[in-house]
């Protein structure tokens, strides 16, 4: 073709196509809504399941400074817990749903990279993924207040007393699950369709 096509694919939103680990369309009418999301269910506050080592990203230097004060469940092959689910996530989605929490931390910090960390939390499991998105990583095609930032948060301090606030208020927790009255997960097309 000799130069004829010059197009990117990738989850940067000024791509030619635009090739994201996710996604979300308008709930179709007639969907049922999901049941409300309770505290009673939960008796666990915080797990991440890594296991891709490699840390541009610094998130292991957060990780082990949140669990000074928060308990937090370390699964895959980056932590000291082992997942009981392989080929898909970590465990099967009753297991998930006793955490109100999942720090789905990415590797790096790149422009409008946001993964499947963020992704699979929402499609997995009833728990509230906690991200790690720097100015400018934030992808516009995320779910509104789906998620809380760590960086949205002076210190550590802040973070942790939301956390403690979040995970002990229904309310509060149940506010982080509203989208599902509206949303649903998946693409109106798929990448390559579009391609």
């Amino acid at each position: 073709m000799n130069g004829m096509f010059n197009w990117t694919i990738s989850y940067r939103n000024y791509s030619t196509i635009l090739g994201a680990y996710g996604g979300y369309v308008p709930k179709r009418m007639n969907t049922p809504t999901p049941p409300l999301v309770s505290l009673k269910n939960k008796n666990k506050t915080m797990y991440a399941s890594i296991s891709n080592c490699h840390d541009a990203g610094r998130r292991f230097k957060l990780i082990k400074e949140i669990m000074k004060y928060i308990d937090v469940e370390l699964f895959g092959r980056c932590g000291d817990r082992k997942c009981t689910n392989f080929g898909g996530p970590c465990h099967p989605k009753e297991i998930l749903n006793l955490y109100k929490f999942r720090l789905a931390f990415e590797n790096s910090h790149c422009r409008h990279y946001v993964t499947e960390k963020y992704w699979s939390t929402l499609a997995e499991s009833d728990t509230i993924p906690i991200v790690n998105w720097i100015k400018g990583q934030i992808n516009p095609t995320v779910i509104p207040n789906s998620y809380i930032n760590f960086f949205d948060f002076k210190n550590i301090s802040d973070f942790v007393n939301y956390i403690e606030k979040v995970g002990a208020n229904e309310t509060l927790l149940q506010q982080y699950f509203e989208w599902k009255k509206m949303y649903e997960l998946g693409k109106s097309d798929s990448d390559y369709c579009k391609l």
